[in-house]
C-alpha cells in the first residue's frame, strides 16, 4: 500500500474527480470503493528510493532525540512511553480517516506543527484517561519517571489499553475497510473519523475489562495481553501496510472479504503468539520482535511508499517487500540489542526498550514524519499512478458501481 496517508484517497476508485480528492474540502468518504479495487496497479512513488532515504536523515535524529529527551533513555522510556503509546489511536485518526486535517485547513507550513500540537494534547488526555481505568488518576504519575512512594505509575500497566484502543482502530481502518462509515453521503471524515475514534475505545475498554486478568470471560495476564495484541499489530502491518491486503482483496464479495480477513488475522496472531511460547520464546522477547516487525514495515510501506514492491508489482514484488521487511526487522533488533545493552536500565527491561523503540521511537517518529508533516523539510514530487480502468474490474458488483457513480461533492463544506 502507498504511503497511510493517502489511503483514502488510493481507495476511492477512478470513479471520484480531483476535486473530491482535496483533504480540506468535502466529505472524505463519499463514494468510498472498497480494499478489492486497487489490487494489481498501486502508484508508483517518484523519487524512491532516494525520498525514503532523505527520510531516514530526519527520522534517525528525531528518533534518537525522543529516546533521551527527557535525561537519558529509561526516564524517557518511564514516562514518554505511555503517553506516545496513547498518542497512537490519534494519529491513526488525523492520517487515516481526517485526512491531515485540522491541519490541511490552515496555510501551508503550519499544517504539521497544528496536527502535531492536537497530537500531543490527546495523548496527555488519554494517558490520565487510561490511568484512571486501570489504577485511578494520579498527575505525578503521568509525568513523573519516579512519582514517589502511594503514588501510581503509567508505565507499562496503561500502555496495553492505549494499544488495545490502536488495534481496533487499525482493525476497523484496514481489516474492515471502513466498513459501515465509509461510502456514508451524509458522514463528514470529521465525524467519521470521531465515531471510529469512539468505537476503538468502547472496544478497548470491554476488552480489558472483560479478558485481562481477572476478567469475567478471561484471565490473562497483562504482560501476555500486550504482546498479543503486538503480534496483531505486526500482522496487520504486514498484510495491509507492506502488502495492500493481499490476498484478502482477491476476494470480490464484500461480506466474505471482511469476515475473512477478521478471522484471519486473529487466528494468525493466535497461532503465531502460540507458535512461539511453544518454542520456548519469552513473552518480553516476543515483543520485541513484533516491535521491529511493525518498525521496519513501516518504514517500508510509508517512508518508502512500498519500494520496490510497487515497481516489481504482482505476487514478486510482495515476496521481494516481506523479505526486505524480514531483513530491516532482524538489523533494526539486532541495532537495538547492540544500543540496549550498553545502556543502564533498572526498571525497564532490555526488551522492553527494543519493543518501545522499534514501535514508537521509529514506527511513530515515521508516520509524523511522512504522514503528520508530510515529509517536510524533503520536497517529494507527486507519485503518479495509472488507474485501473472500471471495465478491467469484472467482479466488480453493483452496489460498488454504484458508490463510484455517486457525482462529485468535493467542494462542498
Amino acid at each position: 500500500m502507498p504511503n497511510v496517508t493517502n489511503y483514502a484517497n488510493a481507495n476511492r476508485g477512478p470513479g471520484v474527480t480531483s476535486a473530491d480528492r482535496t483533504p480540506s474540502r468535502g466529505p472524505a468518504y463519499l463514494g468510498t470503493s472498497h480494499l478489492s479495487r486497487h489490487r494489481a496497479r498501486r502508484a508508483q512513488p517518484s523519487g524512491q528510493p532516494w525520498l525514503g532515504l532523505a527520510g531516514l536523515a530526519y527520522v534517525i535524529p528525531f528518533g534518537v532525540l525522543f529516546a533521551v529527551v527527557l535525561g537519558g533513555p529509561e526516564r524517557t522510556t518511564l514516562v514518554l512511553g505511555p503517553i506516545t503509546t496513547a498518542a497512537t489511536p490519534a494519529i491513526a485518526t488525523i492520517v487515516l480517516w481526517w485526512e491531515d486535517w485540522p491541519g490541511t485547513s490552515l496555510r501551508a507550513g503550519w499544517s504539521g506543527l497544528t496536527d502535531t500540537l492536537l497530537i500531543a494534547a490527546a495523548a496527555v488526555v488519554l494517558t490520565g484517561f487510561t490511568q484512571v481505568v486501570v489504577n485511578g488518576w494520579d498527575l505525578r504519575g503521568v509525568f513523573l519517571a519516579t512519582p514517589g512512594p502511594g503514588h501510581a505509575v503509567t508505565y507499562p500497566v496503561t500502555m496495553a489499553l492505549a494499544g488495545t484502543a490502536l488495534s481496533a482502530m487499525l482493525q476497523l481502518t484496514f481489516v474492515t475497510e471502513g466498513w459501515p462509515l465509509r461510502g456514508r453521503r451524509r458522514l463528514s471524515r470529521v465525524w467519521a473519523g470521531l465515531i471510529a475514534f469512539g468505537i476503538a475505545w468502547v472496544v478497548a475498554l470491554a476488552a480489558w475489562a472483560l479478558v485481562v486478568s481477572p476478567g469475567p470471560i478471561g484471565d490473562v495476564s497483562l504482560q501476555t495481553y500486550g504482546m498479543w495484541l503486538i503480534i496483531l499489530g505486526a500482522w496487520q502491518v504486514v498484510l495491509f501496510a507492506v502488502l495492500p491486503g493481499r490476498p484478502f482483496t482477491l476476494i470480490r464479495n464484500r461480506a466474505a472479504r471482511l469476515i475473512t480477513a477478521n478471522v484471519a488475522i486473529v487466528v494468525l496472531t493466535e497461532i503465531t503468539y502460540a507458535l512461539m511460547r511453544g518454542l520456548g520464546v519469552e513473552n518480553s522477547v516476543i515483543g520485541a520482535i513484533g516491535g521491529v516487525v511493525v518498525g521496519a514495515g513501516l518504514v517500508m510501506a510509508v517512508l518508502f511508499d512500498g519500494w520496490p514492491g510497487t515497481r516489481i508489482g504482482g505476487v514478486t514484488g510482495d515476496i521481494v517487500m516481506l523479505a526486505i521487511t524480514a531483513a530491516l526487522a532482524a538489523a533494526l533488533y539486532g541495532v537495538l540489542a547492540a544500543v540496549g545493552s550498553g545502556l543502564h536500565l533498572g526498571r525497564v527491561s532490555m526488551t522492553g526498550w527494543i519493543t518501545l523503540a522499534s514501535l514508537n521511537w521509529v514506527g511513530m517518529v515515521v508516520l509524523l514524519h511522512a504522514a503528520v508533516w508530510s515529509r517536510w523539510p524533503v520536497i517529494a514530487q507527486p507519485a503518479s499512478s495509472t488507474p485501473e480502468p472500471a471495465a478491467l474490474d469484472p467482479g466488480r458488483d453493483d452496489h460498488l458501481a454504484a458508490e463510484l457513480s455517486v457525482p462529485d461533492h468535493g467542494t462542498r463544506s
